[in-house]
């Protein structure tokens, strides 16, 4: 079998339609989002539907969550709480339910999905070192989670009672290796490279493959700025940080 998993669109609409392409143009047998389809970007209302209308499942994120009320948001930024809230008023009643309705975690077709971790996944904590992994690890009833939330892709693999990370793509992982592999960011990375971000799972091969989408970035930037958003959400796109 061979997933599709992504996450962090964000509300960027050029970045979602650009990723989707590709996906369309790789057939995958199915496809999945990990969470954060809204929030600083301008489109939240056409992201959602171009998921609700594809019938992607998908986890909630940590914005998703925010913008519905269901997260406080003592932690968020000046700039992301802007975001946030400007985010609720451009959505209707029937389009901040659905967002609101997505899961914390899924199991599906043998992968483990969430956010952030598993580990507590209402939390949304990251996973940016080993021990965060290991912690996921413990938590994850399949051989295989994947996540997001960092926006930065990176693969943590936990074979014969040890623990290494990887950026290599394509990965190849052993039979009795388990992994945790985070997707990276569609809307919004933040590894430097301003390129959207999704990975390719290959169950039979094992592969993990993270695919690099360029997309334009300019028009987003435009339109944020239109929108009155914050002006760091369009900086960062051109940045990818």
């Amino acid at each position: 079998m061979r997933y599709a998993l992504f996450g962090d669109v964000h509300g960027n609409l050029e970045a979602f339609r650009a990723v989707l392409e590709q996906i369309d143009a790789l057939a995958p047998d199915a496809v999945y989002c990990l969470g954060d389809t809204i929030g600083y970007g301008p489109d939240p209302a056409a992201c959602l539907d171009l998921l609700r209308e594809r019938n992607i499942p998908a986890v909630a994120g940590n914005h998703d969550m925010a913008v519905c009320g269901k997260l406080a948001t003592d932690c968020f930024n000046a700039d992301a709480l802007r975001s946030v809230e400007w985010t609720r008023d451009a959505l209707d009643p029937e389009r901040l339910a659905y967002a609101g309705s997505f899961p914390l975690s899924l199991n599906a077709d043998g992968l483990a999905l969430a956010h952030g971790t598993l580990a507590s996944p209402e939390l949304f904590g990251y996973i940016l070192s080993l021990q965060d992994a290991v912690l996921c690890f413990m938590a994850q009833n399949q051989p295989y989670a994947f996540v997001a939330h960092t926006h930065v892709p990176i693969s943590f693999v936990l074979d014969r009672n040890e623990i290494s990370f990887s950026t290599e793509s394509p990965l190849r992982l052993r039979v009795t290796a388990r992994s945790v592999v985070n997707v990276g960011s569609v809307g919004q990375p933040r590894d430097g490279n301003a390129d959207a971000s999704f990975c390719l799972f290959d169950s039979v091969a094992r592969t993990v493959e993270i695919r690099r989408i360029p997309y334009d970035v300019e028009e987003c930037v435009r339109k944020i700025t239109a929108a009155g958003l914050p002006s760091s959400n369009g900086l960062r796109l051109r940045l990818g940080c």
